[in-house]
């Protein structure tokens, strides 16, 4: 059911099919460990999961952290970070912002377009202060109906 409802609001323009122009606009710090990935587009899954980015870490991680992706949050019109490996707890507490976890919800810088501050703090660490820049397209589908008639007099 969720993913018909998902096609069905992607079909009404509701929800973006595609990340593109996707950049990063400011980098005032990146930790040794960890890379930026941002390619120039991205699409959704059928359910609307759209990954913009990730910040992926090099190496083992010692809490099992592989990446972060930095993920399009319809609900919110907003871009949200998500640690992707590790414990629910952690996860929890990243999303929360609870005992030197931040950046779950990045925030929206001012001016024109899409333009997301991020900044990572996991375990009292910062790992990631950035912004990340991008567009979202949506298809709208479009139903037209025309009604015709015609007549002939024949004499």
């Amino acid at each position: 059911m969720k993913k018909r409802d998902a096609e069905t609001r992607k079909r009404e323009g509701r929800i973006p099919v595609k990340a593109f122009n996707i950049s990063e606009t400011a980098h005032r710090l990146l930790a040794d460990a960890y890379s930026v990935e941002l390619p120039a587009e991205r699409s959704a899954t059928g359910t609307g999961h759209l990954v913009v980015g990730k910040l992926v870490r090099q190496g083992v991680s010692d809490d099992g952290v592989r990446c972060f992706e930095f993920r399009w949050d319809n609900s919110d019109n907003s871009m949200d970070v998500d640690p992707v490996g590790c414990s629910k707890e952690d996860k929890r507490r990243s999303k929360d912002g609870w005992d030197g976890y931040e950046g779950h919800h990045a925030m929206k810088k001012l001016g024109d377009g899409r333009v997301f501050n991020s900044r990572i703090v996991w375990k009292g660490t910062t790992i990631y202060d950035g912004d990340i820049a991008f567009n979202l397209a949506r298809e709208v589908e479009s139903v037209v109906s025309i009604r015709m008639s015609v007549s002939a007099k024949v004499n």
